[in-house]
């Protein structure tokens, strides 16, 4: 299997421009890049995220895009991302919680944490 993985747009949102890179047509990982960085919207895919980016910022973070696991990342890294996931908006998780929810320790989730790749659509601070 061969992704075509040199997909991206830049997204402007209320806190800076995001650049979205895509395997084919799956969200890899987002990064905010200086507005000189522009690549156009021009996928059909691009045009969805663009929407998940504005109803996210619309809704003040409550409505988050459905939770999709990266291509990237290790096994362990994905069941921390989707546990992130299911945390509701305005609600504190620390580390520690994390852990007794996956039987595992607090620095591991912070490593975990560190690596992802979709951080506004996968809270982690």
């Amino acid at each position: 299997m061969t992704w075509d993985c040199n997909n991206s747009c830049t997204i402007e949102s209320l806190i800076g421009h995001w650049q979205f890179n895509f395997c084919d047509d799956q969200l890899i990982f987002i990064r905010p890049v200086d507005s000189s960085q522009k690549i156009p919207i021009e996928e059909k895919h691009h045009k969805i995220w663009a929407d998940h980016l504005h109803i996210f910022f619309e809704s003040r973070g409550k409505i988050l895009p459905p939770y999709q696991a990266p291509k990237i990342g290790t096994p362990f890294q994905h069941r921390v991302w989707a546990c992130l996931s299911e945390i509701p908006a305005g609600t504190t998780y620390t580390y520690q919680n994390i852990a007794d929810l996956l039987g595992t320790y607090p620095r591991p989730i912070g490593q975990a944490c560190r690596v992802n790749p979709l951080p506004l659509f996968i809270p982690c601070h």
